[in-house]
């Protein structure tokens, strides 16, 4: 873990440069505060805790460690392969290559140079993609979100009685993509505070894709979150298809042959997995 200098930050008078976005939660299928809170109303502890819990992650947090693996075969057209393992992905300002180091969220210099950034957001995220043809790979791995801390309600944000604490918008966010001529496969890993979402698995009746769902409570750095794996896979030819997941990890593997003239066999093999958030230290 990096080591950051010390500061004193003036903030707003609630441990943040910014005042807290409010989000009403209750329309979401899986939510939890940063203090552990998932249902009902909260203690005055539980509130302290997720408190504490968005401070350590709005100065402290420094990046994320992720894989992706994207790879297909298409003999028409070539082959593609991507690849990152555990790789960290480190908040860094848009359009500037140092990290973001504590200080320099504070009021003095929390702000980027686009007029669309406010002082809530906290987000950054390295992606990789290559095409051939018309196939394509792709992968993600991003960490925070904009208006990263948010004050969470069970219901309206008018009311402070429905205030439960504190929560992010997003944490983490890592996904792969390949496209290939015949086969399709995705997978997308989400990792923050509400998440829509129930397990579920099957093929859509609309579109015919292959997919599996499921959702977690997760715990990384000793912080509870909501987390959502998903997995997609299609192919058009009767051809075989696998999809699977797990808490942090996903993976798609779509295989499809035509016999032609001319003869083209395709495949897409996806997968993902979040190991760890990373802080600095002291």
């Amino acid at each position: 873990m990096p080591t950051a200098t010390s500061f004193i930050a003036l903030g707003r008078g609630n441990g943040f440069p910014f005042c807290v976005t409010k989000k009403d939660v209750s329309g979401f299928t899986n939510w939890i505060t940063l203090g552990g809170v998932s249902s009902g109303s909260a203690s005055e502890s539980q509130v302290n805790k997720s408190f504490e819990n968005a401070m350590k992650l709005w100065w402290n947090l420094n990046s994320i460690t992720a894989s992706f693996s994207v790879s297909s075969t298409n003999s028409a057209d070539g082959d593609l392969s991507i690849s990152e393992t555990n790789y960290e992905s480190v908040l860094i300002r848009k359009g500037e290559s140092d990290p973001l180091v504590p200080i320099r969220r504070s009021c003095r210099g929390t702000s980027r140079t686009t007029s669309s950034f406010s002082l809530g957001d906290l987000a950054s995220g390295f992606s990789e993609n290559a095409s051939v043809a018309s196939d394509g790979v792709d992968g993600e791995i991003r960490v925070g979100g904009d208006n990263f801390i948010v004050r969470m309600y069970n219901g309206s944000t008018d009311n402070e009685d429905n205030f439960v604490g504190y929560g992010v918008s997003s944490l983490a966010h890592v996904n792969g993509f390949a496209d290939v001529r015949n086969v399709l496969g995705a997978v997308d890993i989400q990792v923050g505070s509400y998440i829509n979402g129930t397990n579920e698995s099957g093929v859509d009746p609309d579109t015919h894709i292959t997919f599996d769902v499921k959702v977690f409570q997760t715990t990384l750095g000793g912080i509870p979150f909501r987390s959502k794996s998903l997995a997609n896979a299609a192919e058009v030819t009767g051809g075989s298809l696998s999809v699977s997941t797990s808490e942090l990890s996903a993976s798609s593997i779509a295989n499809a042959s035509i016999t032609g003239p001319p003869a083209i066999n395709s495949s897409a093999n996806v997968s993902a997995s979040l190991s760890s958030i990373n802080f600095y230290t002291y």
